[in-house]
C-alpha cells in the first residue's frame, strides 16, 4: 500500500468525523483485497521480466489475468456488498445512525 491509500482513512477521519470514519474504514479494508490481486500479479510480471522472458507477452498475459480476476470480483463485491458488511456487523451493512450506508463507502472504495 502506497502513502496516499494510507492517509485516506485519516483524511474521512478529519473530514466528516469519527461515525464515518468507521464506516469507511471497515470498507477500506475490505476493498484492500481487491488492491492486492494487480500488485500480486504485477509482482510475478517482476520476477517473469527478470528470468529474460517475452516482456510484451507476459505483460499482456498479466494484464489478461488482472482484469478477468479483478473485474468479476469488483462486481460481486459491489452486488453483494451490503452480505460481506454484514459479517462484520450489522450496523456497517446499515448504517442507520449516521443515515449514510455502509454499502456506499464500499462502492466508493471499489471505483475510485
Amino acid at each position: 500500500m502506497t502513502a496516499p491509500n494510507l492517509i485516506l482513512p485519516i483524511m474521512v477521519l478529519n473530514v466528516l468525523g469519527a461515525e464515518q470514519a468507521a464506516y469507511y474504514y471497515i470498507a477500506f479494508a475490505i476493498a484492500s483485497l481487491l488492491f492486492m490481486i494487480p500488485n500480486a500479479i504485477s509482482t510475478s510480471l517482476f520476477v517473469e521480466g527478470s528470468h529474460g522472458e517475452a516482456l510484451n507477452r507476459t505483460a499482456v498475459k498479466s494484464l489478461i489475468v488482472i482484469f478477468s480476476l479483478l473485474v468479476p470480483a469488483a462486481a460481486l463485491l459491489y452486488v453483494c456488498g451490503g452480505w460481506v458488511l454484514g459479517v462484520v456487523g450489522v450496523d456497517y451493512a446499515a448504517g442507520v445512525a449516521s443515515g449514510c450506508c455502509g454499502r456506499w463507502w464500499l462502492r466508493v472504495c471499489l471505483w475510485v
